[in-house]
């Protein structure tokens, strides 16, 4: 997770990539459950608006009122930093409101098949594997 996380450019774009289930690799199968996801992915509100992106903005902000000068780069950054913490702030509510109202599905079934000499033979392992691909 170390080395994914230097990889991806931090630990959210990581934890994503490895609980992803790519190319149906044990190594993506992290094993978290999607609320484990979620109260992971609220910390990124916490990390990257109100530990980056808010001093980032006090800063300019302060700079700018006390050298009374602007230019079209520190105006150009403070509102990307502030769209940035909008979008960021958004997405999570987003995500928040569709999980709350998502409803869930447990299907079972079981097919059972004669081979050609009378048997029956099941065939679970196959119809997941093709389920699953259907349902991905």
């Amino acid at each position: 997770l170390d080395l994914s996380s230097i990889l991806c450019g931090g630990s959210f774009s990581a934890v994503r990539l490895m609980n992803s289930h790519i190319f149906q690799l044990q190594m993506f199968r992290m094993g978290l459950t999607r609320r484990e996801l979620k109260q992971f992915n609220t910390k990124r509100l916490w990390s990257v608006v109100l530990m980056e992106n808010l001093p980032q903005l006090a800063i300019q902000g302060y700079l700018l009122w006390m050298l009374k000068e602007s230019s079209v780069i520190s105006i150009s950054s403070i509102v990307f930093s502030s769209i940035s913490m909008l979008v960021t702030i958004l997405g999570l509510a987003t995500d928040r409101e569709i999980y709350f109202n998502e409803k869930t599905l447990i299907m079972s079934v079981r097919v059972t098949v004669e081979d050609s000499q009378g048997r029956c033979c099941s065939l679970k392992k196959t119809l997941e594997k093709d389920l699953a691909m259907l349902l991905e």
